[in-house]
């Protein structure tokens, strides 16, 4: 069950780091809230979550589309290390607040990260992979 609500929003701030952290583009952020449609009853869903899979605005609206700002209970380290991805997917990384060389030591150190990127996003593919 995706943790989604202005009550509990754990999981849409995640996917929204990883936005933010350019670690996905808005189009694999929508590809997760299929996944979020098809894995979740309906009765469960708010209704901003279909508003989202036609989202086409700029980022920053994306919280007027929401109606709440998400509580944000990632950690400096977990946000580094969602940098860490983003570099790993060889995205250029507009005004970084940490190096590559910190981002990827903080994924190193935070292998939960990966690990939750991956359940997130299982059909983003990386280069090794």
């Amino acid at each position: 069950m995706w943790v989604i609500n202005k009550e509990n929003s754990r999981d849409l701030n995640f996917s929204l780091a990883c936005i933010y952290c350019q670690a996905i583009d808005i189009e694999e952020f929508k590809k997760w809230i299929e996944i979020v449609i098809k894995e979740t009853s309906i009765d469960e869903l708010p209704n901003y979550i279909f508003d989202l899979v036609d989202f086409n605005e700029p980022l920053f609206h994306i919280t007027n589309v929401i109606g709440f700002v998400p509580s944000n209970n990632l950690s400096k380290k977990d946000e580094y290390a969602i940098y860490g991805i983003t570099y790993l997917r060889k995205k250029d990384v507009y005004d970084p607040p940490v190096s590559k060389e910190k981002a990827l030591t903080a994924l190193k150190k935070n292998p939960q990260v990966m690990k939750e990127f991956k359940r997130f996003f299982p059909f983003v593919k990386f280069e090794s992979e």
